[in-house]
């Protein structure tokens, strides 16, 4: 990089001729100094970004959120399913140019997640090196496992490694989170998050944004029940479906729920996972969405489950399991009842994954 030291109010003509030889730069103002810069007086120094952009890949796992009473709080990313996401420098007039390939599809990188991520990050830094976005899906669409989420966080943390930016983990979160408007039609950390930070992520704050990582206990494993259902623009029906206004008493048992899931999922204490595991509201507003949700539930519990959900907007049902689970039994029991139903259902047994890693 290349400091200039530039009047706020003078120079506007050597700005722009900055801007036109060199590319991009960002303004270090005042309360936003960083280290090797240094603000003086009136002048401030600008960062010319003349990184040549090294090409390199993301890797970001799949993820459940809510795990009942989290709703827009807590996920979990796990090793069930991952996204690759490359990116590489793409010839151009130097305007910030983004181009995205899904499994060898082009897209509109405006419409796919990762391209609306890595847009936001551009925006906000006022980077101008153009770039390819290459994606290889392993996360299956549609299925409640952050598949739309995990794009978009990979994307982000290829772009932050390539550039050498030097973004915080929450950095990345909040431009990831943007993406996700490109599937739900509204922004929501919780999946991104988890495939960003890995374990379980914890949500204190979006504004600013605020994650906490915490891992669960060595004891719990985890089972993913995957039904073969397509629910057209699912996510957002999902959260057009959840009420706008509870009760105080509701609000009270949602918050000990949450609570006490967070401390259960640490110990790994089956009761107190349990217990918690519920959710009477955002569940419960959606099961005419995933009608066989419900006995899933009871015959999974019957047979050992720790605890059992609705996996993000469904219709995946994230399963925690430990040594007194049946989970042969388990499967056996819900393979059953989508037979019954004329449905075919996967399993995957996996555990909590790590975050986004660079290869």
């Amino acid at each position: 990089m290349v400091g200039f030291k530039l009047c706020q109010t003078r120079h506007r003509a050597m700005k722009d001729e900055l801007n036109r030889n060199y590319g991009s730069f960002r303004k270090i103002h005042k309360g936003c100094i960083t280290p090797g810069n240094i603000l003086e007086g009136n002048e401030f120094i600008i960062i010319i970004n003349r990184q040549i952009m090294k090409e390199c890949a993301a890797v970001s796992f799949s993820s459940s959120a809510n795990l009942g009473p989290g709703f827009d709080t807590m996920a979990i990313a796990h090793t069930a399913f991952h996204d690759r996401v490359r990116v590489s420098a793409l010839a151009g007039t130097g305007h910030g140019e983004i181009e995205v390939e899904c499994d060898g599809i082009p897209g509109d990188a405006d419409s796919n997640t990762a391209g609306r991520a890595a847009r936001a990050l551009y925006s906000e830094l006022g980077l101008r090196e153009g770039i390819r976005i290459t994606i290889e899906k392993g996360i299956p669409e549609g299925l409640g496992m952050g598949s739309s989420g995990s794009s978009a966080a990979a994307a982000v943390r290829a772009i932050d490694s390539s550039l050498d930016l030097g973004l915080s983990k929450e950095d990345l979160v909040k431009f990831a989170t943007e993406g996700e408007a490109a599937s739900s039609g509204t922004p929501h950390s919780d999946n991104v998050a988890a495939s960003i930070f890995g374990g379980l992520a914890f949500l204190g704050s979006t504004v600013p944004m605020k994650v906490h990582k915490f891992d669960i206990a060595e004891s719990l494993g985890i089972l993913l029940i995957i039904p073969a259902i397509k629910i057209k623009h699912k996510t957002r029906v999902a959260r057009e479906a959840v009420p706008k206004m509870i009760t105080m008493e509701e609000h009270v048992v949602q918050s000990r729920r949450l609570s006490l899931l967070l401390q259960g999922l640490q110990s790994g204490d089956r009761e107190t996972i349990r217990e918690n595991m519920q959710d009477d509201i955002v569940e419960r507003s959606r099961m005419h969405m995933f009608p066989f949700y419900g006995e899933i539930k009871r015959r999974s519990l019957e047979n050992g489950a720790v605890g059992v959900s609705v996996s993000g907007a469904g219709p995946s049902i994230i399963e925690f399991t430990d040594t007194l689970t049946d989970t042969g039994k388990v499967i056996s029991e819900v393979s059953k009842i989508f037979e019954s139903l004329q449905t075919k259902v996967s399993f995957s047994m996996c555990r909590a994954a790590g975050g986004a890693y660079i290869e």
